[in-house]
């Protein structure tokens, strides 16, 4: 039995998959800090850790989870259209991020 959806079914279906993939994200995440308070408690440790880890955070929030929200509905309305005109697109806007964070880790190592 094939089942054919809807433009907007798969925008969901998709949208479905990104929101699963965060809330296991974030349960992760939670484990990760359970883990970090339980090794470094609290402490000057504790604090210099999250002083590092905040621009990573940052930045994940800001431009990653936007770029989800953005991307993956302009991606499929592609995809439906002309799915080499979809590589094409997911292709540039890779290369870009791409260069936009190597920029960024450079800098970031350069000021460290």
């Amino acid at each position: 039995m094939n089942v054919e959806f809807t433009t907007n079914q798969k925008i969901a279906r998709a949208s479905a998959i990104l929101i699963i993939a965060s809330l296991l994200g974030h349960i992760l995440s939670l484990g990760k800090e359970i883990l970090v308070a339980n090794y470094f408690g609290i402490s000057k440790l504790m604090d210099a850790f999250y002083a590092a880890i905040t621009v990573p955070n940052l930045t994940n929030n800001v431009f990653l989870s936007t770029f989800g929200a953005v991307f993956i509905p302009i991606f499929i309305k592609y995809k439906i259209k002309n799915r080499e005109e979809s590589n094409q697109v997911a292709s540039i806007t890779t290369n870009y991020f791409f260069l936009f964070f190597l920029l960024g880790a450079i800098l970031i190592y350069i000021f460290a």
